[in-house]
């Protein structure tokens, strides 16, 4: 079984756990405005499933998505 290689990038998913609704805002921004940002400037999907974050793309843009939503989440958890 011989398959082609549909794509050279690997894709990367991580699943990033919210404590409430209220990280889920912040992180999103108000009406998605930050998720949309994330998506055009890292190429990336972000979408929330059942409290969580959930970020899919380039390995590159999910480690910097991570590591921008992490930023936020670390300024408002103290």
């Amino acid at each position: 079984l011989d398959h082609p290689k549909e794509r050279v990038t690997s894709s990367t998913e991580i699943t990033i756990p919210l404590r409430s609704h209220d990280e889920a805002i912040l992180v999103l921004g108000p009406y998605d405005r930050y998720a949309k940002l994330l998506r055009q400037d890292l190429d990336i999907e972000i979408f929330t499933r059942r409290g969580n974050l959930r970020l899919k793309g380039s390995d590159e843009g999910v480690q910097e998505a991570r590591r921008r939503i992490e930023h936020l989440l670390g300024k408002s958890r103290k």
